[in-house]
């Protein structure tokens, strides 16, 4: 009765008969239109009558979504064969993904190769899948126990993830029939993999991930059926990753002419190509494959073979260093391209590397440089990378945390002692998103800034370049962080989301408790706190006057090195990024943190971070715990955990 009178005062009220004149063939274009009508709709309503209807919404939403967002269930039967399995299993029909830890026990593939068909037969699945489900014992405990409850919840399974080692691919061929509706399948550890199976048992497949043993006695060769000689049209794939498998070219060649229409991702990680040394000679066997491999990567950025490609992360498995560098050739060209992500190994992170990809800089949105274990402290590297990113205004995700770059390239002025004339150039990627970079300082190199300072070069300069970051991590080396003359520097940075700082071989320390107040959400804390932490600001600064009065002169030197640099730059967007960046004469000084701290005093600054959900700092144990709890005290309502994902996974 409530909810007739709710309707017939929504339908005579003049909003509703204004909306339907206005609009007569307009309905909810998407979610964001929600809150908009419900608000039209709440103001009827009393205030217990508002709870109980969202509570009922929420409810309502919750149940219709389950067949939208999918969750997983995941049993790893690699540590216990049989705990938790049946658990497991009843809560899939649910799920609609699965992550499997795969090993030989076949009576744990049996009990899941029995609900995987019950729940295909209670989806109803496709012709052929109902035809090879003819055999199944209906009897059968399992099966019947889940044709009989026909959840209104069950969605058929969409994600399948196998992981563990094993000869279990035997056992996938016997679930097959069952992944009609299978849109992303991932193996791992494969020891072989037969392409044309998979491909007609499940035609919506969207991603295929494959992962073999990184031995080279162990090689995992993917092939496909030679009687067939074709495969079938993958209408729906649109991400192909292989690593550590041998393919030849011929079949390789034929598995992306089947999704050339679709594919969007390709990742090709320590590819082998060919069975045998991995140093090429001059044989005439050895020239033959090595022409083939170069004509097979130049013809992966034209219209002929993936014309929608638009990722792309190649490293092909060998010792030769001029043979890499001939892919890389042939790959990346000069000119207009249709890739924009490019990815690559950390071995790979050479000079002639990121000369190539220069050429190409201004399409350039993505640089992934994350599967390696070695950092690449090579100072060829580093000012390639300094160089590229230099040249790269379109780029937005830069994932390289193990290529360290040195804080000396980031000080537009080099030592403070004896300012330079000649300016350093500028970071162009003005809208980067993600950035994954490693700051290494040997101590000993060519004399830099004190450590205080260095502090305050990086992060001053971050700020200022990168003002639309929104997900950090840096790996410092030798570094300290110094919380409350540095660090701070990064609240300018207000859309940033996720932070996450490593120290590598730095001891993290403090003679007394550091001030973190700067930290605190003014907008929140009451007037009696934000007037204790200005009186605190202020004895800070005050203690700071002597270095800061000393300042003055070099603040002074470095505007006139600004202006001529400004007047003499070849490029216009150097001039115009010094020119409209705020204050970079104060880079690395101790003015520049007092400037920061009076933008949060004056409320320019209401919040540092205000979008941030996760911030993690890793040091000495110890310190790590003690910091976290300060934090915390002072935003109570920062993520501390590392639960976001801070490297691309494969």
């Amino acid at each position: 009765m409530k909810l007739l009178l709710l309707r017939n005062r929504i339908a005579a009220s003049p909003w509703s008969t204004k909306l339907s004149s206005q609009q007569p063939h307009q309905g909810i274009k998407s979610p964001l239109d929600i809150p908009e009508i419900l608000e039209q709709i709440l103001i009827l309503l009393d205030e217990r009558t508002i709870r109980s209807t969202t509570r009922f919404v929420c409810k309502l939403w919750f149940v219709v979504s389950r067949r939208l967002a999918l969750w997983e269930v995941c049993w790893d039967d690699t540590r216990d064969p049989f705990a938790g399995l049946d658990l497991v299993l009843a809560r899939l029909p649910r799920a609609g993904a699965l992550s499997w830890g795969a090993s030989e026990s076949k009576r744990s593939w049996e009990k899941l190769e029995k609900v995987l068909k019950g729940m295909a037969n209670q989806q109803g699945g496709k012709q052929h899948c109902s035809e090879k489900l003819e055999d199944i014992d209906s009897s059968s405990e399992d099966i019947s126990a889940i044709q009989q409850q026909q959840d209104p919840l069950a969605v058929p399974l969409r994600q399948l993830r196998f992981h563990g080692k094993g000869n279990y691919i035997e056992y996938l061929d016997t679930i097959l029939p069952s992944l009609w509706a299978l849109t992303s399948l991932s193996l791992t550890f494969v020891n072989k993999f037969e392409v044309n199976p998979v491909l007609e048992a499940c035609p919506n497949l969207k991603r295929l991930r494959l992962e073999g043993y990184n031995h080279p006695s162990e090689l995992t060769e993917i092939q496909v059926s030679a009687s067939k000689g074709a495969l079938p049209v993958m209408t729906y794939l649109k991400t192909l990753a292989l690593r550590d498998v041998y393919i030849p070219i011929p079949t390789l060649e034929l598995l992306l002419r089947a999704a050339t229409t679709t594919l969007i991702e390709l990742k090709l990680v320590r590819l082998v190509t060919r069975i045998g040394p991995l140093t090429f000679g001059n044989t005439a066997a050895d020239v033959e494959h090595t022409s083939k491999l170069i004509q097979f990567f130049s013809n992966l950025d034209t219209t002929s073979l993936l014309p929608h490609l638009r990722s792309l992360h190649v490293s092909p498995k060998t010792n030769s260093i001029s043979q890499r560098h001939s892919v890389f050739g042939a790959l990346i060209k000069p000119g207009p391209s249709n890739i924009s992500e490019w990815g690559f190994c950390l071995d790979d992170a050479s000079p002639f590397l990121f000369t190539r990809l220069q050429t190409v800089g201004g399409v350039v949105t993505t640089l992934d440089l994350t599967h390696g274990v070695t950092p690449n402290n090579n100072d060829l590297v580093r000012l390639r990378l300094h160089t590229f990113l230099c040249n790269a205004p379109a780029l937005v995700h830069l994932k390289a945390p193990r290529v360290h770059i040195a804080p000396l390239d980031l000080c537009l002025f080099g030592s403070d002692a004896t300012p330079t004339v000649d300016t350093r150039r500028l970071w162009a990627c003005r809208h980067l998103e993600t950035l994954q970079i490693g700051l290494y300082h040997r101590p000993d190199t060519a004399p830099e800034a004190n450590e205080p300072q260095r502090a305050r070069v990086i992060f001053g300069y971050l700020s200022r370049v990168l003002p639309k970051l929104r997900v950090l991590e840096l790996n410092l080396s030798s570094t300290n962080l110094q919380l409350e003359t540095g660090f701070c520097l990064l609240a300018r940075m207000q859309g940033l989301e996720q932070l996450r700082v490593v120290l590598m071989g730095s001891v993290f320390y403090w003679s007394k408790k550091p001030d973190l107040d700067w930290m605190a959400d003014t907008r929140t804390v009451s007037r009696c706190l934000r007037a204790k932490w200005n009186w605190q600001q202020g004895r800070a600064t005050a203690r700071w006057k002597g270095e800061m009065d000393a300042e003055v002169e070099v603040v002074k030197a470095r505007k006139r090195q600004l202006l001529v640099a400004s007047l003499l730059a070849t490029e216009k967007s150097v001039s115009e990024t010094l020119r409209e960046d705020a204050q970079w004469e104060t880079q690395g000084l101790l003015t520049d943190v007092k400037q920061v701290l009076d933008e949060i005093k004056s409320g320019k600054l209401k919040c540092p971070w205000p979008k941030l959900c996760n911030f993690r700092i890793y040091v000495a144990r110890s310190a790590e715990e003690r910091l976290e709890e300060m934090i915390q005290a002072v935003r109570p309502g920062i993520d501390m955990s590392d639960n976001c994902e801070h490297v691309s996974s494969f």
